[in-house]
């Protein structure tokens, strides 16, 4: 049987999931340097750290889990674009609203004007819709260019890493007349759905506090859990939550962001639907059985 590794994060979820997997009997170990990974014959799991200095930490624990071959779950792409909206936005851009990533105050003016007003403005990093900025007019876009591109860099404050932001932008369309997204939370090969509000103000749910769990599919959510599904398959992806919101002019739900954390007691009550929208029994609190259940195929 192999050994299940799961990493020692400030939020507890290794510890749970150790708890859990110890209850089964399983061979579970504790990763709290990279000293302690040594077994190629294992499964990882890692909830990484928001904060930059923690992830610089843990970052290279999970390139040598999978430098030996060690089965990784979130997968080694989703732990490396965490905290990074210029990584998600280069790999899932067909699946979001119009964006563009612009590393040069140039290439920045010539797309003036090209995603409408107002539109969005995000940092690559930040949560809770924090460094996302909604700019109003043209005035405001070249503001935005100026600083992005002057020494000091564009004001982007947050404890989780950049401060300032120096050298790019990432402007995004605004998918108006939507007074909530859904987060959708892959665990395993169930999927749970979660309703957020919008922020009091500012067209932004992420952060609001402001939710509701979906226990019970109507056509909207249904709609939105086979977008989830065919993102999460496309990417085989085991462990994952996104922001899904749809474009009000081509009736199309669209991908805002990647996370592989979240606030579980938000979710305690969110139902976990299979890929055929059925209620499977199991619900947000029980997400640590729902996911031993998932990964014994691998152990």
């Amino acid at each position: 049987m192999k050994e299940l590794l799961t990493l020692n994060d400030s939020w507890g979820w290794g510890p749970l999931l150790k708890a859990e997997a110890s209850n089964l009997g399983w061979n579970t170990k504790i990763i709290n340097n990279i000293e302690d990974i040594k077994n190629n014959n294992a499964l990882f799991f890692a909830r990484i750290e928001q904060d930059m200095t923690k992830r610089n930490h843990e970052i290279p624990m999970i390139k040598k889990a999978a430098d030996i071959g060690v089965i990784m779950i979130p997968g080694i792409d989703l732990l490396l674009e965490y905290e990074s909206k210029i990584l998600q936005t280069q790999r899932y851009k067909e699946w979001m609203p119009e964006t563009d990533y612009i590393t040069s105050a140039y290439d920045a003016a010539l797309m003036l004007g090209k995603h409408g007003y107002p539109f969005v403005s995000k940092s690559s990093t930040g949560s809770a819709s924090r460094n996302v900025r909604l700019i109003q007019n043209e005035s405001q876009a070249v503001d935005e260019i100026k600083d992005a591109f002057s020494t000091s860099g564009l004001f982007a404050r947050h404890k989780l890493g950049e401060k300032s932001q120096k050298g790019y932008l990432i402007w995004q369309k605004l998918l108006s007349g939507n007074d909530y997204d859904y987060r959708a939370c892959i665990v395993g090969d169930k999927v749970m759905l979660l309703r957020r509000g919008n922020r009091k103000n500012v067209p932004f749910a992420s952060g609001s506090g402001v939710t509701e769990p979906v226990i019970k599919l109507n056509n909207e959510a249904a709609e939105v859990l086979d977008f989830s599904f065919k993102f999460f398959q496309n990417y085989n992806m085991e462990w994952c939550g996104i922001d899904v919101v749809k474009d009000p002019e081509t009736q199309e739900w669209r991908m805002l962001e990647t996370t592989i954390g979240w606030k579980q007691s938000a979710y305690s009550d969110c139902v976990f639907f299979d890929r055929d929208g059925n209620d499977t029994g199991t619900c947000g609190k029980d997400i640590w059985k729902v996911f031993c259940n998932y990964i014994r195929r691998y152990l």
